[in-house]
């Protein structure tokens, strides 16, 4: 599955899949919670969810294997550009 996210989204669902609430997500981002609000209902629909988990259980296994396959560029290439997050 393709999905465009912005660096922002992506911040953000990492948050979420790390568990954070709506408002511990705003405090770290410095943003209101409202807008973390209008960001998931964004996200919501990108990801073709309607709540929280769903958006974790479809979001989570793209990012970690985003994760993985960054240390592995940075195990065997040692080229710290290459690397894209």
């Amino acid at each position: 599955m393709k999905m465009e996210l912005t660096h922002r989204e992506r911040q953000i669902m990492e948050l979420l899949c790390e568990g954070k609430t709506h408002h511990q997500i705003a405090l770290d981002l410095k943003i209101y919670p409202k807008t973390v609000e209008s960001y998931l209902t964004r996200l919501y629909r990108k990801l073709g969810v309607h709540n929280r988990s769903s958006a974790v259980a479809v979001y989570a296994p793209l990012w970690t294997c985003s994760i993985c396959g960054n240390l592995y560029r940075w195990k065997y290439h040692y080229d710290f550009r290459d690397v894209i997050l």
